[in-house]
Order: structure tokens, then C-alpha cells, then sequence
């Protein structure tokens, strides 16, 4: 029997193995390779290992090198460890497809040269010669599928416009942005009616036209604009033409016909998204309103609105209502019928009202309403005039029936925060099975609790009989909050309510917790987690 090694083997994956090797190439120093050195005696060194790396494991190393987030043209140094590891990237022509405006004129050359006839990717970068790079691609412009620009004034837009005019039918993805885009009166138009191969699109500071035409591939779309979002004419016509839609952000002022309420309607055909998946809408309440009017999405759809607010009284309760369509359209916003969970947070001081779908499947967001403070200085948000308008919300979206749990994190560290009362929420929401709330917002939920609802018929009942979990978080316990909270859940056990199932507490440590807190607490859920 043939004798063995001692050494040990160790078989890894080839992704280890790919790995563990580009890490070691990318820490060499970039020294010119000399060749194979005689020694005096006429012998012959041998070739080191690093020259004798297979070239199929040097093609992953460089593909992975050139995958790294860093300038797009940097892991060319690697290169020049030796002569043969560039022959090898050279039959690489993938390696050689994306091209930049921080390369030279010959750079770029090089990199058309070995590129062959693939298509290519150009990135050109604020306070960068753009019309260089695109002169330096010169006729294998024809070639260009992907183009990520950010440029600093409206002028060097217009020079690549121009210069790509001609390929825009068959661009797959782009994205452009003006930093500076003023003064907004300068027009700065994409025609998006000729891109009819787009796959995704994004435009910052940039006008979109569309007339007519069609959009099947276009699958993610990115529209902010500080001059405002296009009209909703044409934002519909671009949502018609392009079926296929999963990822829109909307992002700017409110179409100037919005806001006269004199104006004309207009009525639109509606629009169904059946791909939507996630959908971020930023503007005022009337482009939400007025949008899902006449456009429908899938009851899966994550939809987030957020609301700008620019007046420096804070926020007035009918703010969320403001957003929310008719009563008979609230069926386009698919989610909404699924529902099960909703959070209101405060962030900082402005608030957020989320609503989710909790399932075997886990935790999925559907549907959210955000305030953005614009305001500066600051405002004081009116937290108690927010609840208010949430309850109101509430009950038009048809949510009380079907919400089995709320997270409320009100305001933290404020000196009115005792004042922040919650109960109307907790009577707007006779199904629920779990709570999660913050200190600011403990001493209404506990009067609530205690409290019976009478119907028509003269039946009392308990405030939420089927509340079964709590979460607390970030509480600062004493004598006095123990005491109302036992004297509470004990209440609640005398009108016949059970027992919790469980307690969790948040954030607890060196709030003062103490052994003898936590012996009482037992006594009022069945399982109590805390920090230790």
C-alpha cells in the first residue's frame, strides 16, 4: 500500500477557492514582472506560483476583481504583475465592456479594442469632459446598452443628448442626473417615446416626455424632479405604455393642475400595474389622491407615500386623509384589503402610519403613509392632532374590523409625553391580539384597557378581550407604573379576560427593573422576556 501524507487535505468549494485567491492577488505590490532570473551557476529559477495559476481560475479572479464597488477601470492594475496574466485578460472581452469619463482617450481605446463587439457600459461623473468620453467612443457608440451619467450643469445633458440621439431605441438601462439644475427655467427634456428597448430608467432633475409608443420591457422607473413630476396626463400615458412595471419611485412637486381646485377634471382611462411590487410615491397629498383614482395594484404591492410638510404650524390631523383617494376607488390600493397589522412611529417629529400583512410567510409591508418635515426650523408636530386623524384613517380604510395588532412608538424623551394619548386608537381596534408601545403612550393604553364598550342592543363588553402579547420598550420603571399596570391586567382578569400569554420588554436595562418588578410581572403573563 502506497504511504501517505501526513499533511492534512482540505477540499474547499471553488467559490472558496476563488476567493481566497483574488484575495491574495489583490494584496501583491504592482511591480513589473522581470522574467524568469538566471542564477550565476546558468540555472534556470523556476516559475514562481503565482505565474502558474490556471487561466481559468485567473478569468474568475479578474471577473470578480472587476465586480468590486470601487472605479470601474482600477482592477486593471492587477495587470501588471506579468506579462502572461494580461495576455489572459485580454481574450477576457466581458472584462473590457464598461468605460468611463475619469479614463484617457487611450484607455477607452484599449478598452473598445478588447472589448470586441460587446455591448458596453459608460459612466460618465459630474466635473468629468463628458463630450470627450463620448467622442472617444466615437462610432462604437452603436454598441452602448447601459449609460449612468450624473452631470453638474444642464448644458453637458444637452451635448450627450445629442450625441446619443441616435442609439436611444436601443438603450436597456439609464440613468442620469443634473446636480445643479438651475435656474429650473432651462429646459432639460428626455424623450422617453424613442427608448422603446428600456429595461430600467432613472431621471433626476430631468424632464420626461412621453406622447405615445410602448414600454413592455421597462420593468423599473425612477422620476425626481425639485421642478415638479410630469403632468398626470403624461405620467399615465408612461404607466399605460408599460405593463410590465414592478419597481416606480415618484419623487417631486405635485403637478401644477392639482393644485387649482378650479381646474377642469380630466377623466382618464383606468391603469392596472399587475407586476408592481414596490411602489415609493414622495409629493404633496393631492398627486396620491388623484393617482390611485385611476391607477389599481396588485394586493401584494409594498405602496409607501410619503407627504411633504412645509407649513411651520405642524402637521393637521386631515393631512393622511388628504392622501387617501375616494372612498370608492380605496380598491385600486391592492393591499390594502390584506391588511392585519399597522405601526404608527414617530420619527423623530414626524410620524409614519405602516400597515402590513402578518402571515405564516412572515412579516410583508403594504401599505404606508409618512410625513417628511421640510419645515426649518423645525415644527413641533401635533402628536395628539395625528392620532386623531389616524383613527379617522382608520376607519375609512375599513381597517378596524381586520387589525389584530398595533406598534405604537410615540415620541421618546419629550416633556409632553405623558400627555400622549392613544386611547382612541386602542377603541378604534376591538380585535386585537398583540401590542407594542412605548412609555409615552403606556398610560392611556391602560385606561383604555380598563374600559367597556356598550352596543345598541345594551351588551357590554371588554376593550380588546383578545390581547394576548404586549411589548414594551424602552420603559422607565417605578413603583407607580408597576402598580397601574398590575392593578390593570389583575381588573381585566375580574371581568373575565385571560391571563397574557406573553410580556416582552425592550430596552430595559439600567431603566430600573428591578428583581422584586419582575417577580410581580410573573404573576400577570404566563411568559415574561426581558433584558438582562
Amino acid at each position: 500500500m502506497p504511504c501517505l501524507s501526513s499533511r492534512a487535505i482540505i477540499l474547499r468549494p471553488p467559490e472558496q477557492a476563488i476567493q481566497a485567491e483574488s484575495h491574495i492577488v489583490s494584496s501583491l505590490q504592482f511591480t513589473p514582472y522581470p522574467g524568469p532570473t538566471e542564477l550565476s551557476s546558468g540555472c534556470v529559477l523556476p516559475r514562481s506560483s503565482i505565474s502558474r495559476v490556471p487561466n481559468e481560475l485567473l478569468a474568475e479572479i479578474f471577473r470578480i476583481l472587476r465586480a468590486q464597488p470601487s472605479e470601474n477601470s482600477s482592477w486593471v492594475r492587477i495587470l501588471r504583475v506579468c506579462k502572461h496574466w494580461f495576455a489572459v485578460a485580454a481574450t477576457l472581452s466581458d472584462l473590457w465592456t464598461r468605460v468611463s469619463s475619469k479614463q484617457s482617450v487611450q484607455s477607452i481605446s484599449r478598452f473598445l479594442s478588447y472589448s470586441k463587439s460587446r455591448p458596453l457600459q459608460v459612466d460618465i461623473y459630474p466635473k468629468e469632459d463628458s463630450s470627450a468620453t463620448l467622442f472617444a467612443i466615437g462610432a462604437e457608440i452603436d454598441r452602448m446598452q447601459t449609460l449612468s451619467a450624473t452631470f453638474s450643469r444642464c448644458y453637458d445633458f444637452h451635448v450627450a443628448i445629442c450625441f446619443i440621439f441616435s442609439r436611444l431605441p436601443s438603450l436597456q438601462d439609464v440613468s442620469m442626473e443634473i446636480i445643479h439644475p438651475y435656474p429650473l427655467a432651462n429646459p432639460r427634456i428626455f424623450p422617453l417615446d424613442k427608448c422603446c428597448a428600456l429595461q430600467s430608467l432613472r431621471l433626476v432633475n430631468i424632464d420626461a416626455a412621453f406622447e405615445s409608443g410602448t414600454l413592455s420591457q421597462l420593468t423599473k422607473l425612477t422620476l425626481e424632479n425639485v421642478k415638479g413630476l410630469p403632468s398626470l396626463a403624461t405620467l399615465v400615458e408612461i404607466l399605460r405604455a408599460a405593463p410590465g412595471l414592478e419597481n416606480l419611485e415618484l419623487s417631486g412637486g405635485c403637478p401644477i393642475e392639482l393644485l387649482f381646485e378650479d381646474a377642469t377634471p380630466v377623466t382618464y382611462l383606468p391603469v392596472h400595474l399587475p407586476k408592481l411590487k414596490r411602489m415609493r410615491l414622495r409629493s404633496e397629498p393631492e398627486l396620491p389622491r388623484a393617482l390611485f383614482t385611476i391607477l389599481s395594484t396588485p394586493p401584494d404591492a409594498d405602496i409607501m407615500i410619503y407627504l411633504p410638510v412645509v407649513s411651520l404650524h405642524g402637521v393637521s390631523r386631515t393631512l393622511f386623509l388628504e392622501a387617501l383617494p375616494p372612498i370608492e376607488s380605496l380598491s385600486n390600493i391592492g393591499g390594502l384589503a390584506r391588511i392585519n397589522s399597522l405601526s404608527l412611529r414617530f420619527h423623530g417629529p414626524t410620524p409614519s402610519l405602516m400597515g402590513f400583512c402578518i402571515d405564516s410567510a412572515g412579516c410583508q409591508p403594504l401599505f404606508a403613509l409618512m410625513v417628511v418635515e421640510t419645515a426649518y426650523p423645525p415644527t413641533k408636530t401635533p402628536t395628539q392632532e395625528i392620532v386623531h386623524g389616524i383613527t379617522s384613517a382608520i376607519e375609512i380604510l375599513g381597517l378596524d374590523e381586520r387589525v389584530v395588532s398595533l406598534d405604537i412608538l410615540g415620541p421618546e424623551e419629550d416633556p409632553s409625553a405623558e400627555k400622549f394619548d392613544v386611547s382612541c386608537l386602542i377603541f378604534a381596534l376591538p380585535k386585537l391580539t398583540g401590542l407594542w408601545l412605548r412609555q409615552s403612550g403606556l398610560p392611556s393604553v391602560l385606561s383604555a384597557l380598563l374600559d367597556e364598550w356598550m352596543d345598541d342592543d345594551g351588551d357590554c363588553g371588554v376593550v380588546c378581550p383578545d390581547l394576548k402579547e404586549m411589548q414594551w420598550q424602552d420603559m422607565r420603571f417605578d413603583d407607580e407604573l408597576v402598580v397601574n399596570v398590575m392593578d390593570c391586567l389583575e381588573r381585566r382578569r375580574e371581568m373575565g379576560v385571560t391571563l397574557l400569554e406573553r410580556l416582552s420588554i425592550v430596552g430595559s436595562r439600567n431603566r430600573g427593573l428591578r428583581d422584586e418588578y419582575v417577580n410581580m410581572l410573573e404573576r400577570v403573563a404566563r411568559k415574561l422576556s426581558y433584558d438582562e
